[in-house]
């Protein structure tokens, strides 16, 4: 069986992880490789630990598992925790893993690439195609999109058909390759290259927006 694509950016990322060690940063404020790798292991394997990924920032009691449960994730050693990563999620979460693992892993995967000073991969057509598809739903469910104004994502070089858009009223537009856009919309604004542009008050209300996931 030919490898997915979700399993192929987990095995290139664990590569990656390997190559560049635990202490290196990532685009994550304040993390390095070892808590982005702990991270991708409690998001999957921790039930006590996940809701605090979500709901951290406005629940203090659930961020102290997800901590907790990084810091013990974390003593089996950096191999060890990679190993893990590689490993895939367990059965019960395999299913829903399927729907949001590429988006997930492929932007984890340029937080520690280009806080390492590695540019934008430029031999994933499948990866760009992947998320674009993935795109052309998750648009209409965008989080910090504005109230009253139209989105529209614009993937680079692909033609006027290439659009994915929600909302009405003033547009703003956001144009970029698929991994890019991604990037952006995760709230990784300025490691992206994208351009933005459109209706100035729809373009300023979208700034100033938190998109951080």
């Amino acid at each position: 069986m030919s490898e997915t694509l979700d399993r192929r950016e987990r095995r290139e990322l664990c590569d990656l992880f390997l190559e560049l060690g635990p202490d290196v940063p990532t685009l994550c404020d304040g993390w390095a490789a070892m808590d982005l790798a702990t991270h991708l292991i409690v998001r999957e394997r921790s039930l006590r630990g996940a809701p605090g990924i979500l709901l951290g920032d406005k629940i203090s009691k659930l961020a102290k598992h997800t901590a907790d449960a990084q810091a013990r994730e974390a003593r089996r050693g950096f191999e060890g925790v990679v190993e893990r990563v590689a490993d895939g999620p367990p059965i019960m979460t395999t299913l829903i893993s399927r729907f949001i693992n590429l988006n997930e892993f492929a932007i984890h995967h340029e937080d520690l690439r280009r806080a390492n000073g590695l540019g934008p991969r430029a031999d994933r057509d499948d990866l760009q195609d992947a998320l674009w598809k993935q795109q052309k739903t998750m648009v209409k469910f965008l989080p910090g999109r504005p109230k009253g104004f139209r989105v529209e994502l614009h993937r680079s070089g692909a033609g006027d058909g290439q659009v994915a858009a929600a909302g009405k009223g003033p547009v703003a537009v956001l144009t970029g390759e698929p991994l890019e856009l991604a990037l952006y919309l995760s709230g990784r604004k300025d490691a992206a290259v994208v351009e933005l542009g459109g209706d100035e008050a729809a373009v300023a209300a979208w700034k100033a927006e938190d998109l951080g996931m």
